[in-house]
């Protein structure tokens, strides 16, 4: 009975280490938590959520060029100290390439801030230019973390202040700025 007891004993430390060396770790990989069309809220004419574009330079641009499918990763690693329920990066088209949503002039401290598609800094850690805040009491929306959380900066007829090559403006202006969501269609 001893001996059956012993070997049965031997036989679950062997089972619990061998589970053990195949369990999942905690990552600190960002992870994707929404997926869609990066879009805006646009007033009348179309009117409602809007898809962005990615123009020949990569630059993000409003109907002129390539509608941007999108995910928001998660990145456990950056800080959040911002208000939003998830700091990370926009990754663009993830099944074709490493690129990010990316904020070519982060230095600039009041805007106009310009966004391309550059190739991700990091699967854990996203620099400053490519961290992207999602989600607070307003819905599942996005804003760059840089500066002061700017958005897409609009109009009095809530369309989007285009800069040369009709690219999309990021601005901290509170009385002219719209948030990007990503929708289920383009």
């Amino acid at each position: 009975m001893i001996f059956v007891a012993y070997a049965t004993a031997l036989v679950s430390t062997f089972a619990a280490l061998a589970n053990a060396s195949v369990m999942p770790r905690s990552s600190t990989k960002c992870h994707t938590i929404d997926s869609g069309y990066l879009s805006t809220w646009i007033g009348d004419n179309p009117g409602g959520n809007q898809a962005l574009d990615l123009n020949s330079e990569k630059e993000l641009t409003y109907k002129s060029g390539t509608k941007v499918k999108a995910v928001f990763q998660a990145c456990p690693d950056l800080p959040n100290s911002s208000g939003f329920n998830s700091l990370g990066r926009i990754v663009i088209d993830p099944t074709s390439s490493d690129d990010c949503l990316t904020v070519t002039n982060p230095s600039n401290s009041d805007g106009p801030f310009y966004v391309k598609s550059e190739k991700c800094t990091s699967d854990t850690k996203p620099s400053l230019a490519q961290t992207w805040g999602y989600g607070n009491d307003f819905g599942n929306v996005i804003f760059w973390d840089g500066s002061c959380g700017p958005g897409v900066t609009i109009n009095n007829k809530s369309q989007p202040v285009l800069g040369s090559g009709n690219r999309i403006e990021l601005s901290c202006d509170v009385e002219s700025w719209e948030s990007m969501t990503l929708t289920s269609t383009a």
